[in-house]
């Protein structure tokens, strides 16, 4: 059984990671946007995913103010995050591509 401070290291790489690719995507992105390659919708979920990766931040920090007996009620709900998180940033990842 993973404890809170595993499951709450885990989260925190995962996220850390995302804002790091999406920065990458965002600055790529900014460039295509000047060359003309890509206009429109696209920032637009940029933005939705910036969005959800502060709610993912909001969450893990309600997560560090849980104890030890709520964390697990909260459990359910940062993984649904995560992976509405994970879906966003492919839909935008592949979006830009296209």
């Amino acid at each position: 059984m993973e404890t809170k401070e595993a499951f709450k290291t885990r989260l925190k790489a995962q996220l850390e990671e995302w804002e790091a690719d999406f920065k990458k995507l965002k600055a790529e992105t900014k460039g295509q946007y000047a060359e003309g390659a890509l206009e429109g919708s696209k920032e637009q979920k940029e933005k939705k995913l910036e969005e959800k990766i502060e709610t993912g931040k909001a969450k893990l920090e309600e997560l560090q103010k849980a104890g030890e007996d709520k964390w697990q009620d909260l459990k359910g709900d940062l993984e649904n995050t995560w992976n509405d998180i994970k879906a966003s940033f492919e839909e935008t990842s592949k979006n830009r591509q296209s």
